[in-house]
């Protein structure tokens, strides 16, 4: 007894007698060679078929598939391709259908340099947090301002006074709550006392120039822990530099 396989050829939509129904499988018919080289393989693999007279169509059991792998070269494909044909026994006039699977390419991206999404690189090489020129902060806002915000509670300042208790405020906002008297000079004081954590950052003050925008008698609210001399007058230009005093305020902060 023998079996039957019919090759279809590319483009041809007429099915032979017997066959109910085509594959969708093509191959891009750049390279006859390549293609020839294709089938005579799947040739190769039907002719290994075991045909019998029983009739009945069995799978043995226990018996692996045949896989048959190429590369791009082979099938003149962008990827790997597994051709995949069932070990059966096939009746007399029974069409065995094979498998043809083409593997589509896995593309895996690699992740970012910096590490998973949601989490900060460490601080390059020389690029050390709370130090000159910079003087970057070493803790988040958020989680420096709510810090900042209990110690205003504490001091009981003006509710003008707490709205500024964070460390993102602007020159701007500081200005102009402090000439609608929502918060007045003798509560900056204080503020700047919590917003500085008892540390002297004088330095980063120096680095931000607060004395040439201000005055010399300034810079003791960069240092407020350390004792402020008596407040008069003379101190109303240092709420144009607060906003500077707050960012060395921050870069101090350590939790």
């Amino acid at each position: 007894m023998n079996g039957k396989v019919s090759i279809i050829p590319r483009g041809q939509h007429n099915k032979p007698t017997g066959v109910n129904s085509i594959p969708p499988f093509t191959i891009d018919g750049k390279a006859d060679e390549r293609f020839n080289k294709f089938y005579r393989t799947i040739d190769s693999v039907i002719n290994k078929l075991d045909l019998t007279n029983s009739g009945d169509q069995n799978t043995r059991e226990k018996e692996p598939q045949i896989r048959l792998e190429g590369n791009t070269k082979d099938l003149s494909v962008e990827s790997s391709a597994v051709v995949i044909v069932p070990r059966t026994t096939v009746a007399p006039g029974v069409t065995n259908k094979v498998s043809v699977i083409p593997f589509r390419p896995l593309h895996f991206t690699a992740p970012p340099k910096n590490g998973p999404p949601g989490v900060s690189p460490p601080p390059a090489p020389g690029g050390q947090c709370g130090v000159s020129p910079d003087f970057t902060p070493c803790v988040s806002n958020e989680i420096a301002s709510k810090s900042l915000l209990e110690c205003c509670k504490r001091k009981n300042l003006p509710a003008g006074c707490q709205q500024l208790c964070r460390y993102d405020i602007t020159q701007a906002e500081i200005r102009a709550a402090m000439d609608r008297g929502q918060c007045g000079i003798f509560n900056v004081a204080p503020f700047l006392e919590c917003a500085s954590q008892g540390k002297d950052n004088s330095e980063c003050c120096r680095h931000r120039g607060i004395v040439q925008k201000t005055g010399p008698q300034c810079e003791q609210f960069c240092r407020p822990t350390q004792g402020l001399s008596a407040l008069g007058v003379q101190h109303i230009v240092c709420g144009n530099a607060v906003g500077d005093m707050l960012h060395c305020h921050h870069s101090g902060v350590r939790i």
